[in-house]
């Protein structure tokens, strides 16, 4: 089956980067099986639907949990990627700071400089680089690998989750 779709539940479930954060995954469902999203019981009380955007192009879907600041899942169709790992900078998703900025993935620095905000701003919505500075042992999960996508479309910060 080459459209082979894979979605990953987080463990966060058990709880009950252009992106565009929606209020449905009507732009990106494709990426769903059947075109058909998970159960409500999966959404955390404060979600944001997120169809990650990159180059002007849908890539996967995520909801996500903006309470705690993590994925509860992400959906996509499996490809092959190179298997090396991207040398880019990790992304965040502007729309999930404030709904009227641009729509592409950026980085943080990027969008400290083009919206005059500071990266304690940008955490305050999302994980940023400082979550996982001197953290041992621990390491960014991705929900959508690289290896499973071609490109720089899976570093997004708000996709991986410390593993």
């Amino acid at each position: 089956m080459l459209r082979l779709l894979l979605l990953q539940v987080l463990a966060s479930c058990l709880w009950l980067g252009h992106s565009e954060v929606v209020t449905s995954f009507e732009d990106c469902h494709q990426f769903f099986y059947e075109r058909a999203t998970p159960s409500d019981a999966l959404h955390p009380k404060k979600l944001a639907r997120i169809c990650q955007r990159y180059s002007n192009s849908y890539h996967y879907a995520t909801l996500y949990d903006r309470d705690r600041r993590i994925p509860v899942y992400s959906a996509y169709i499996y490809g092959t990627g190179s298997g090396k790992k991207p040398h880019t900078p990790w992304f965040v998703e502007p729309q999930l700071i404030n709904e009227t900025y641009l729509k592409d993935m950026d980085t943080e620095s990027s969008i400290e400089k083009k919206y005059k905000i500071t990266a304690q701003q940008i955490g305050e919505s999302q994980a940023i680089n400082q979550d996982y500075n001197n953290l041992q042992d621990l390491n960014r999960g991705h929900l959508s690998p690289s290896g499973h996508q071609s490109g720089n479309n899976s570093k997004t910060l708000p996709s991986p989750l410390p593993t």
